[in-house]
């Protein structure tokens, strides 16, 4: 006899969907944002007058290929689809108010990260660990970004003459970096 697997969202009450759907909404959008401060501030900080962009809206797209292009893969190009796959999962819930193609979108993004950090794949039996996973994945992204953070700001205090490639932000942030190719070259 095959097991079946039964869709919790289905049997959930309305409030219960509502409820789920704040909980994730507010942490896709509070993720996004963050991730978008950091994105501006790696920019910044390779700016010699950076205060000439405080008045310029510059999208997230933009922001995201500029930063990449000023720091480069320092975590292979990983940590920039993990940066895509959360501005796809904002833009559904920003566009759409409830889309059946959200949950698929995060379950993709948990995934993309779990194999970045060379983890296993978590289990996920229900909305909430969907949700404590969808953060902790986002919380990775973040902390790769501090971690880029750091090191442009520690060029720019040694006078920029330093390589922003090697192993040191990788080896803050991802486990196992040797193991699953990440190690710059």
């Amino acid at each position: 006899m095959r097991a079946v697997a039964i869709d919790q969202r289905a049997q959930a009450t309305p409030e219960q969907r509502l409820r789920h759907l704040r909980k994730v909404s507010h942490i896709a959008l509070k993720g996004h944002l963050l991730v978008e401060e950091s994105l501006g501030r790696i920019i910044a900080q390779h700016c010699r007058a950076a205060s000439v962009l405080d008045d310029v809206k510059i999208t997230f797209y933009v922001k995201t290929k500029l930063a990449r292009a000023l720091v480069g893969d320092l975590h292979g190009t990983a940590l920039w689809v993990l940066v895509w796959k959360l501005y796809l999962i904002h833009t559904d819930f920003v566009h759409k108010v409830e889309s059946p193609g959200v949950r698929r979108l995060i379950k993709n993004l948990i995934e993309a990260k779990s194999r970045w950090a060379e983890e296993s794949l978590p289990a996920i039996a229900n909305d909430d660990q969907l949700a404590t996973r969808f953060a902790d994945s986002i919380q990775c992204i973040l902390g790769a970004l501090a971690a880029i953070e750091m090191r442009v700001r520690e060029n720019a205090a040694s006078g920029g003459g330093k390589s922003l490639t090697g192993n040191e932000v990788i080896k803050q942030v991802v486990p196992n970096h040797k193991r699953n190719g990440l190690a710059a070259p």
